[in-house]
């Protein structure tokens, strides 16, 4: 029953659009900052894309996400993020996670 009473909670949290999460590094800037730094290269860029790696491992583990080569991953987040500057870049890959979860 405790079990079954989790798996309801998760789920449930799962829909609310306003997670609770923690957010550190690259992830709490705007997605307008993302699209600079993609736009401009450089260290931002690979910051930027080496936080959301980071990100999507850890994801890997507990929900066995669909394989993305890194041009995919840049192509879903530059798209999101140019249509949501004002999202977070976490708010960006969290949509992703949605997409690649299986």
């Amino acid at each position: 029953m405790k079990k079954k009473l989790f798996i309801l909670v998760i789920i449930i949290m799962s829909l609310n659009k306003s997670y609770a999460a923690i957010t550190y590094g690259a992830g709490t800037a705007s997605c307008g900052a993302w699209v600079k730094a993609s736009r401009d290269g450089g260290s931002n860029d690979a910051f930027n894309l080496s936080w959301v790696h980071g990100y999507l491992s850890a994801l890997q583990v507990p929900y066995d996400l669909k394989e993305a080569d890194n041009s995919s991953i840049r192509l879903f987040l530059d798209e999101y993020c140019k249509s949501n500057p004002f999202d977070s870049i976490s708010d960006a890959v969290h949509k992703l996670s949605l997409e690649l979860i299986e």
